[in-house]
């Protein structure tokens, strides 16, 4: 199958019907539009799209789940990419989906922190990729956008 489910639909002039055909389905197959959305459709785990041109960049990052922690505890990492929409974030630690977390990016000259919505993780070991987590800007300053803007291009 295709990067997603597809169906290609034909009007068949001599049965007065549509026709449906699936790509590498034999001739003679014929599923109905009901069975190829209940088969295909509804087990098909949807994707996101990006909304953002990201950049793969390693910046700097101390971040917690409260926004204003002493710096002796909180956690370090780096991006992996990086977007003016949010970033990839390295992490070994565990953080639910729906979570906050504030991030102070240190190659920025504002490092004001920046409050984010973890929207997906992926944990150590789970695949043979980097662990980190997903996140999106919920708050940040004008400055830090326009920083982070050059940074990664137009996007």
């Amino acid at each position: 199958m295709e990067v997603y489910p597809s169906l290609r639909l034909r009007w068949d002039p001599v049965e007065e019907n549509i026709r449906t055909y699936m790509t590498g389905a034999g001739t003679g197959q014929r599923i109905t539009v009901k069975q190829f959305v209940e088969t295909y459709c509804q087990t098909f785990k949807a994707r996101s799209l990006r909304f953002n041109v990201r950049k793969e960049l390693c910046c700097n990052v101390l971040y917690s789940s409260c926004a204003d922690v002493a710096d002796e505890m909180v956690q370090k990492s780096v991006t992996i990419d990086l977007s003016i929409g949010g970033c990839f974030l390295f992490s070994i630690k565990r953080h639910p989906n729906g979570s906050i977390l504030w991030l102070r990016l240190i190659d920025l000259i504002d490092k004001t922190p920046i409050q984010v919505e973890v929207l997906w993780g992926r944990e150590w070991g789970e695949t043979m990729s980097l662990p980190g987590v997903g996140v999106r800007f919920l708050t940040i300053k004008a400055e830090q956008l326009k920083e982070i803007r050059a940074m990664v291009g137009s996007g």
